[in-house]
């Protein structure tokens, strides 16, 4: 197809494409590909539903209530309770 030429990409973004190229075996064009896929693939609110299915599976086991701090976790751990 047709080539994407990215101006002013950063040295932020570069360095994580070569970190994860690298951690993969790819290279950074196939790794920059692959991200603008998973990242075109969902609408708005299909991100939004996924989000929320996620939040909604990250319930504290303890209170029944959304995960969010672990401190009452670890003092719960820490007093033997």
């Amino acid at each position: 197809m047709g080539d994407l030429t990215l101006h002013d990409a950063g040295g932020i973004l570069m360095a994580m494409l070569l970190e994860r190229a690298s951690e993969t075996g790819r290279s950074p064009e196939d790794v920059a590909k692959e991200a603008m896929l998973r990242g075109l693939m969902w609408s708005p609110a299909e991100r939004i539903a996924h989000a929320d299915r996620i939040r909604a599976a990250a319930r504290s086991p303890a209170e029944g209530e959304p995960f969010e701090d672990s401190t009452i976790l670890i003092r719960r751990l820490r007093d033997g309770e």
